[in-house]
């Protein structure tokens, strides 16, 4: 089989082959190939050839390296860049490899410039809709893995000394796993158990899958497609009326059992026939279309809300509630002893609702099931965390769709650890924030949590969110340990909750990055290890001697002033000095410290030409990293300062 390996620039193709390749694996980087029999980089057959020409380059390349590996005894996998474009040949698998930050606009020192008249993340913003839409049209398989960094960019920072390994063994495993060409290795019980590394796949068949109509354009990848994912085990395979036609029902049929079919009616006239719903391992009739208007004689064994047919929350659990009964009574009529049971998946706002919608679920986990939903996923980590608990649990592989909030493969894999005692509380680990998908945090601290059989989520908070109601449930779920990211360091210094005190570091800052719970009970810590980080980075720069400007007067600014008090502090929405009076006009920094969320783009003044900046971001689309391309300086990311505050808040962690 040969495969093609697609994908947005920095999604990790390179490294996706180093995870497959074996002695019975041929793996090809396309770009290295190119550059091989050039004698030239990429970066300079750009530079001196053009795009265009470089193009065709590309393309013949592949075409013949197609030609000479198709039909080949063994797998062959071949990695193209984000650019190209061009038609596949039939017979060669594509598979789509995604990243969550895929749509933030990443820059890279060591990558062609396609466009220099526009900015690096308006090129790559200007190029990304058209390669989406590309991606999408060719690709067979879509998969999205978990972020992370490679391990060389680790061993740039060693003395942070933070365990990864069982993340990168795992994350070997689940690519071999998921591109081997026998999936049903998928549906093993055996177990990767060494010591802090519990890795299964066993636990999908209690999760099903949405199907619809785009996955089946291709009818023979379409069957390949249902037959590895019946190897793996799940439970279900949902075929919705208004997502997939007749044809394409009757066709999934002769693959996918009736007994592995969740038929969900949303039309009242439904394709689907009695027989189809008799014969499936449930259906679902949705109650907006009413009890009495369900046009089948036969038990209902699902029914589902998912609009808001009254105007508070806790009226519509009431409705629900109310219907149900109305269903088991239809249920007795037709012979059906066996309970209906709720599902419920809203479209939610925040963790006021989400707390109502969980306490409905709790007074009946076993006959009922919740779905929050949002329009960018936001509860996608909540699903992940009633996984074990619920009937219904949905799984997707790429991060894009119609469902946002359905769990990912990756990240459901990726939560697995060893199962505790019934007994035992359930408990987990978060970074808290907003954003939080480019997060480096639950990668970071994968191994410390696996040691503690506790999964880690990545949980939205918005600042206005921030409160002692909202934080009561997140432990009242099991929440142990958490980091805090911006924009609530100084919110959450500022919850003024009795339970949950700052430690003198938090006080000195007026912000904290790391929440702790002690053991059997709901007091803990709110602690600062930014300080670590900061001190570490800036030391590491060698720039004791050189002017410096702090760009963004946030939380980190009172840190800043008082571990180097020579910084001047820029407020980058006023693009003024805030700590001293200064000629602005005149006064130009050697070194920026940049300090701006990657989500704000303001510039510094156009007289500073600094010959260093040090971004206190991590992330590939921050504002800072694109500043030092446009103005030739040396580039310094915030990698070193998030390793060594995340290796402070181990210890934390640990000691509670």
């Amino acid at each position: 089989m040969l495969t093609i390996i697609i994908g947005h620039r920095g999604c990790g193709k390179t490294n996706l082959l180093s995870y497959l390749e074996s002695s019975e694996v041929l793996c090809i980087d396309l770009d290295l190939k190119i550059t091989q029999a050039c004698g030239e980089s990429v970066e300079s057959l750009f530079l001196n050839k053009g795009e265009k020409v470089f193009r065709n380059l590309e393309k013949n390349t592949l075409y013949k390296l197609i030609k000479k590996h198709q039909g080949a005894s063994r797998p062959v996998y071949i990695s193209v860049g984000a650019g190209f474009l061009e038609e596949i040949p039939d017979g060669v698998k594509v598979v789509w490899l995604q990243r969550k930050t895929d749509a933030q606009a990443r820059t890279f020192f060591n990558r062609p410039r396609l466009d220099k008249e526009k900015s690096p993340s308006k090129e790559y913003k200007s190029r990304f809709l058209a390669r989406e839409k590309y991606y999408g049209s060719v690709a067979h398989e879509i998969i999205c893995l978990p972020e992370h960094i490679v391990k060389s960019q680790l061993d740039s920072c060693k003395h942070a000394q933070l365990s990864v390994e069982n993340f990168f063994t795992n994350l070997q495993k689940f690519m071999a796993l998921y591109f081997s060409n026998q999936p049903t290795t998928l549906n093993t019980e055996e177990v990767t158990q060494e010591k802090n590394n519990f890795f299964s796949f066993s636990s999908l068949n209690k999760a099903g899958i949405t199907l619809t109509e785009e996955m089946f354009a291709d009818r023979l990848r379409g069957e390949q497609f249902l037959k590895k994912r019946l190897s793996w085990g799940l439970l279900f395979f949902e075929v919705t009326d208004q997502l997939i036609s007749k044809s394409t029902f009757v066709w999934i049929k002769s693959i996918v059992p009736p007994n592995r079919l969740l038929l969900s009616c949303r039309s009242l006239k439904t394709y689907f026939t009695q027989e189809d719903l008799q014969s499936s391992w449930a259906w679902d009739w949705p109650i907006e279309k009413t009890i009495k208007a369900c046009p089948f004689k036969l038990p209902f064994s699902i029914i589902s809300l998912h609009s808001n047919i009254k105007e508070k929350i806790e009226d519509n659990g009431v409705y629900l509630k109310s219907q149900m009964a109305l269903a088991n009574k239809h249920n007795l009529q037709y012979g059906g002893f066996k309970k209906v049971h709720g599902k419920w998946a809203p479209s939610i706002s925040g963790l006021s609702e989400l707390q109502k919608l969980y306490d409905w679920f709790k007074k009946d986990k076993s006959g009922r099931s919740i779905l929050p939903m949002s329009e960018d996923g936001r509860w996608a980590w909540f699903r992940l965390y009633l996984y074990e608990q619920t009937k219904l649990s949905f799984v997707k592989e790429s991060r894009g769709g119609i469902f946002k909030d359905q769990i990912l493969l990756a990240d459901k894999l990726f939560s697995e650890h060893k199962k505790a005692d019934k007994n035992t509380p359930k408990h987990f680990a978060a970074i808290l924030g907003q954003p939080v998908t480019h997060s480096l945090t639950p990668f970071i601290h994968y191994d410390f949590f696996q040691s503690k059989n506790i999964s880690i989520y990545s949980v939205e908070l918005k600042e206005s969110e921030v409160s002692k109601q909202s934080i009561d449930f997140l432990i009242q779920l099991g929440l142990r340990y958490a980091a805090i990211t911006s924009p609530l360091k100084k919110a959450f210094f500022n919850l003024g909750h009795d339970q949950l005190k700052p430690s003198c570091l938090g006080k000195k800052f007026q912000s904290v990055n790391t929440l702790a719970i002690f053991e059997n009970t709901k007091k803990g810590i709110l602690d600062n290890t930014d300080q670590e980080g900061l001190v570490a980075l800036v030391n590491s720069a060698a720039v004791d001697k050189k002017t410096k400007a702090l760009w963004g007067a946030g939380a980190i600014s009172l840190m800043l002033k008082k571990v180097f008090a020579e910084v001047c502090i820029f407020s980058a929405q006023k693009k003024q000095c805030v700590n001293r009076s200064i000629n602005e006009e005149a006064y130009c920094p050697e070194v920026i410290l940049w300090a701006v969320p990657s989500i704000y783009k303001h510039s510094p003044p156009k007289h500073w030409k600094p010959g260093v900046v040090i971004d206190l971001n991590y992330s590939e689309d921050s504002g800072g990293r694109e500043y030092a391309m446009l103005n030739k300086a040396t580039y310094i990311n915030g990698l070193l300062m998030f390793l060594v505050q995340a290796k402070a808040q181990q210890k934390i962690w640990n000691n509670v």
